[in-house]
């Protein structure tokens, strides 16, 4: 089992790893030993992913200029994300959704709360920290259905109808009725207004 812990602060990483080694020795995530890897920035991130088969990346956002969830876009989704950050706005939160992050925290975190996430997330399941618990509770994107999650990606970096349903295997009769149903939920009129809110307005 591949693991990757992608963070710019040396020791953020080491107590992040220094955790993971006790799920290694504890053997309570696998039954395969776990190969823990690391990375600073988005280009060493990227770098790994494309070279070794990861299964689990525990990711922070902000790295110096970057962001982490740059790394989520451009890799592939069978990829078990988890965010592990000091703080997350919600239009972080919105992205990191739409992305299918699988578990959000805190780095005030216990190591034990850590741990259990991870072996949450490894299940299948997701986590939440209780803090991002009222995040998620105030944010209409949580009413959407996963594939008009898909969708509302795929609106996200600016693709047609037309394309969506070729990316998705679709309709385009189909894709245009996620799309409204999107725009309702999220109570926008246009996909311009989408983007907006979605860039600008839900910032904390």
């Amino acid at each position: 089992m591949n693991v990757l812990v992608v963070d710019d602060h040396p020791l953020a990483r080491i107590g992040v790893i220094s955790i993971l080694n006790y799920l290694n020795a504890e053997n309570e995530i696998s039954n395969l030993p776990i190969k823990i890897m690391e990375a600073a920035n988005v280009s060493d991130a990227l770098e790994i992913i494309n070279k070794y088969n990861i299964d689990l990346a525990i990711i922070d956002i902000k790295l110096q200029q970057e962001n982490g969830l740059d790394i989520i876009e451009k890799s592939n989704n069978e990829i078990q994300f988890v965010i592990l950050t000091s703080f997350l706005t919600k239009k972080d939160y919105e992205k990191a959704e739409v992305l299918g992050v699988r578990g959000y925290i805190l780095k005030r975190a216990y190591p034990e709360d850590i741990l259990y996430a991870i072996k949450l997330i490894m299940r299948g399941k997701k986590y939440y920290d209780s803090d991002i618990e009222a995040l998620m509770r105030n944010n209409g994107i949580n009413s959407l259905t996963p594939r008009e999650k898909d969708v509302l990606y795929k609106i996200t970096i600016g693709l047609s109808n037309k394309e969506i349903s070729k990316e998705l295997y679709i309709s385009e009769y189909t894709t245009k009725k996620h799309v409204s149903s999107i725009l309702n939920k999220l109570n926008v009129n246009s996909r311009a207004q989408l983007i907006y809110k979605l860039n600008n307005k839900l910032a904390m």
